[in-house]
């Protein structure tokens, strides 16, 4: 199934370029958790032309990849391997307390000490706020208005 998303966006930007832009925008709001706006959604399902968009593709392009950076680089490369795994895999906090996870990471490394759930918890939920702290400066910062 991948084989063919990997298709479409190359046959995308073969053929479409802008719209292969407007297909980084939404997805890369997506992996922010950023809802398309109604003008970007009526120009993907090809009820109104790229031009007619409040925003110039590029520009906009550089703002969400700009935003993307500050949210996701800085603020995950401070967990640990295992809370990385624990926000990755939807997994409990507590799994890391777990009798089979600690025998796990220590048959591979012996003198690793893993935190508490306590402590998982806590630096995931520290690390959400600043994300959401973050988006809402960059997204505050976006052009919105309507170009005439």
């Amino acid at each position: 199934m991948r084989g063919s998303i990997n298709g479409l966006k190359c046959r995308l930007k073969r053929d479409a370029p802008l719209m292969y832009n407007l297909f980084e925008i939404l997805e890369k709001k997506r992996g922010l958790g950023v809802k398309p706006t109604p003008e970007e959604l009526l120009v993907a399902s090809g009820q109104r032309t790229v031009d007619q968009l409040p925003y110039q593709l590029q520009e906009q392009l550089k703002q969400i990849g700009d935003l993307s950076e500050t949210t996701q680089s800085k603020p995950v490369s401070r967990l640990g391997p295992e809370q990385k795994w624990i926000v990755a895999c939807d997994q409990p906090f507590d799994e890391v307390e777990k009798f089979e996870f600690k025998q796990m990471i220590h048959a591979i490394n012996p003198n690793a000490v893993l935190p508490s759930a306590d402590t998982v918890q806590r630096r995931v939920v520290d690390m959400a706020n600043e994300m959401v702290t973050g988006l809402k400066t960059m997204i505050s910062g976006l052009d919105s208005k309507k170009k005439s």
